[in-house]
């Protein structure tokens, strides 16, 4: 039993050091140059969508209608694309993290794991400010009120919003980077490209989604605010195809280590 007990602190502490090299990793990242810009992008784009909220709105659904607008939504999947290259970019040149794995699978399961936390950091801070200010604009109208078409609080569906959004552009993000390894950097900012114009360009209908249809595996399904019959039908289709997505990734994953050379930028 003390034995058990032994390998479970050593596991535990092996986590916890784990876990705080993949920080420190993330925070040497955030604190180059290169995301210098990014951060005034951020805080400028959020003072920017606050003038595109409707007046008069209560302090809940000023807060759902700043974190699913357009705009913000728009600058975010640039942003994440762009630190997705940074973050690989820096991670080949900065660690010399190649010399410290045995296989492809572990270089790029970590490269992987630690863009993740980066983008983690930079869309947690972007909502943030982006509330913050809402916040200072709405907040003596709180009323804590249901969403009429879901019978929900507005609270929760702003959390599963905010999640969900995250998982999805993140997950964008790692295919690119996969392409990356697997292709270059060319088809790796083509394939970004796309996604962002696809993004602002496919064009969106009001009707309310009540049932599954193919068009609904297209990304903007899931991160712009649709209309679905009831929250169970858009939960289930969010589970769907985050799902679908990270098999895509990892499939990607087993192309690129069992066929691809990785190549390490110097």
């Amino acid at each position: 039993m003390k034995h058990i007990c032994l390998n479970l602190e050593n596991w535990k502490k092996q986590i916890f050091k784990k876990s705080q090299n993949k920080l420190s990793q993330s925070l040497f990242i955030l604190n180059s140059n290169k995301f210098k810009a990014i951060f005034l992008i951020i805080i400028f784009t959020c003072i920017f969508n606050l003038f595109n909220i409707e007046n008069g709105i209560a302090y809940e659904e000023a807060i759902f209608s700043s974190i699913t607008s357009t705009l913000f939504l728009f600058v975010i999947i640039g942003i994440l694309f762009i630190s997705s290259c940074i973050t690989l970019d820096l991670f080949d040149k900065e660690f010399g993290i190649i010399l410290r794995y045995k296989n492809k699978l572990r270089y790029l399961k970590e490269l992987l794991k630690l863009i993740s936390l980066v983008n983690l950091i930079i869309f947690g801070l972007a909502i943030s400010i982006t509330i913050l200010f809402t916040t200072f604009k709405y907040f003596g109208i709180t009323t804590f009120d249901k969403m009429s078409n879901y019978n929900i609080p507005f609270i929760v569906y702003n959390l599963f919003t905010i999640t969900k959004y995250y998982i999805i552009i993140n997950i964008l993000s790692l295919i690119g980077i996969c392409l990356y390894k697997n292709f270059g950097k060319i088809l790796c900012y083509i394939y970004y490209a796309l996604i962002i114009i696809l993004y602002y360009t496919y064009p969106v209908s009001n009707s309310i989604i009540t049932n599954f249809n193919i068009k609904n595996l297209f990304f903007k399904y899931y991160i712009y605010p649709f209309q679905y019959a009831n929250f169970y039908l858009e939960l289930s289709f969010a589970i769907i195809f985050i799902c679908l997505m990270l098999l895509i990734v990892h499939l990607a994953i087993y192309a690129t280590v069992k066929y691809n050379k990785i190549k390490i930028n110097e």
